[in-house]
């Protein structure tokens, strides 16, 4: 469901002049196999060793799973907003594009 409203936003969020990186710690295959039957135009990485993950602290500990985490880094490498929410994925999308939106009119 969060790839998929992305996806659907992904024009809106270019035009804001950002860009979208989904990254999953499933391994590569499986991540553009993910990304084909999605259909997203975004490039998503495969972070199977959760190197990318375990830098930006989204790992369980105990699970070694990925938590559900959206940043928004700007074109400098701030983080400019972090958005996490487990079951309510949907908040991602709506919370980025306000940030976005936000970050635009300043």
């Amino acid at each position: 469901m969060e790839a998929s409203r992305f996806r659907d936003a992904y024009p809106d969020i270019k035009e804001k002049g950002a860009e979208v990186v989904g990254i999953s710690v499933d391994d590569h295959r499986t991540q553009c196999d993910f990304a084909r039957q999605v259909k997203v135009a975004f490039p998503m990485i495969g972070d199977a060793d959760r190197s990318i993950s375990g830098r930006y602290g989204v790992v369980w500990p105990v699970f070694r799973f990925d938590r559900r985490v959206t940043f928004v880094i700007d074109g400098a490498g701030f983080v400019r907003g972090v958005f996490h929410h487990e079951f309510e994925v949907a908040r991602h999308l709506d919370e980025t594009l306000a940030l976005l939106s936000t970050l635009r009119a300043s």
